[in-house]
């Protein structure tokens, strides 16, 4: 006897698990092999859907009750097919025990980069505090030694609205503090002091590039393309994460980028109290419908959002895959045919007609959201 089979779905798994017509089975949270005419103790027809890997949102803002921005992620992320989700810097050294506290009594799975402000971002009010020079050591050592497996690494951004002009010197400063302990840093770009092919070739393998598409001040595109410095960026391991938030996505960036064939590497909502349910943003897959909408296949988009990040956060194999053995986070959309208008951060409309609708989520092998058409 299983506790759960999802059948007549179209199965797409970026991870190499299956992209065919398959059954999916589930017994004690993880996923197992079918085996014609077992039993199950609840079965989801999905026919006309597409079963994923529950997806990861590497990059959204969860501190809920202790930031401006914090959203419950339960409630924000789960009816969505997200059953993973990555805080971005909401806290810092002096905060992140008691968002710790917060997500302890969170059903999704969750892990965070601490920004290198010790409040992390709390406030619309102003920009964060950031000075290396009191900097408190002892503090990131005893978040890494006591909790090294749920904080990936760092946040900085570099804005000109919190730096001005000198946010290359924290940038560096924030690298030296990655460097020490051996972690990625997380660089939100938008509206930076410099050209991005500077900020890039400061970049490490394995940090990530925030809101690669954005559109205000310096971009991706200098003289309208894309410059060697960005595609070098990448050859040598930096990561590019699309991160849409309420003002990060720009439709004509992101399109010359991709017809430059460079796609993100992460696709990201930067999900906060600002950008929940409200335009440009709503949800992340309204996020990749609009990469559906600029060219991408599903397969593609999908990917940024289970296998890659999964890998990321280090739980390949365990998270964002539908493999034996893996864990039974799922996710089943519809993908629904009909004229809907996309909007970008400057109020650009794009016309589609087609758009990914969640329809069920399951996490740990446990049905936690579900949509009245989908007959079980």
């Amino acid at each position: 006897m299983i506790d759960l089979l999802i059948k007549n779905g179209l199965v797409k798994d970026p991870s190499g698990a299956c992209d065919a017509a398959a059954p999916v089975a589930v017994a004690k949270g993880r996923i197992v092999p079918y085996e014609e005419g077992a039993e199950a103790r609840t079965v989801i027809d999905a026919k006309d859907c597409i079963v994923a890997p529950g997806l990861i949102d590497f990059h959204a803002h969860i501190f809920e009750r202790g930031t401006d921005s914090g959203i419950d992620p339960d409630l924000a992320m789960l009816p969505l097919g997200v059953t993973t989700v990555v805080d971005a810097g909401s806290s810092g050294v002096s905060t992140y025990r008691s968002f710790l506290d917060r997500l302890s009594q969170c059903r999704i799975k969750t892990k965070l980069f601490l920004h290198v402000s010790p409040t992390g971002q709390v406030t619309h009010q102003y920009p964060e505090s950031v000075v290396p020079e009191k900097w408190n050591y002892e503090r990131f050592d005893e978040a890494f030694e006591k909790n090294g497996d749920r904080i990936l690494g760092f946040k900085i951004r570099i804005s000109r609205n919190v730096f001005g002009d000198n946010g290359l010197h924290y940038l560096e400063k924030a690298l030296e503090l990655a460097e020490k302990y051996r972690r990625s840093l997380v660089v939100h770009v938008t509206d930076p002091p410099a050209p991005q092919s500077q900020v890039a070739a400061m970049l490490r393998a394995g940090d990530v590039f925030c809101h690669v598409y954005h559109g205000r001040g310096h971009t991706i595109l200098e003289n309208g393309r894309i410059p060697q410095a960005i595609w070098d960026a990448r050859k040598r391991g930096v990561l590019f994460d699309c991160c849409h938030g309420s003002i990060n996505f720009n439709f004509d960036v992101a399109q010359e980028a991709l017809r430059e064939g460079f796609p993100p590497d992460i696709i990201s909502s930067d999900m906060n109290s600002v950008t929940w349910n409200r335009a440009p943003l709503f949800n992340l897959p309204m996020v990749l419908s609009k990469f559906l909408l600029m060219g991408m296949s599903l397969d593609d988009v999908l990917a940024r959002v289970t296998a890659i990040p999964a890998r990321l956060i280090g739980e390949e194999g365990e998270l964002g895959t539908l493999k034996t053995g893996s864990v039974a986070d799922i996710a089943i959309f519809k993908l629904r045919s009909g004229r809907i208008t996309f909007v970008d951060a400057e109020g650009n409309k794009r016309e589609g007609n087609q758009y990914l609708h969640p329809v069920a989520s399951i996490l740990d092998g446990t049905i936690v959201y579900r949509d009245q058409e989908i007959c079980f």
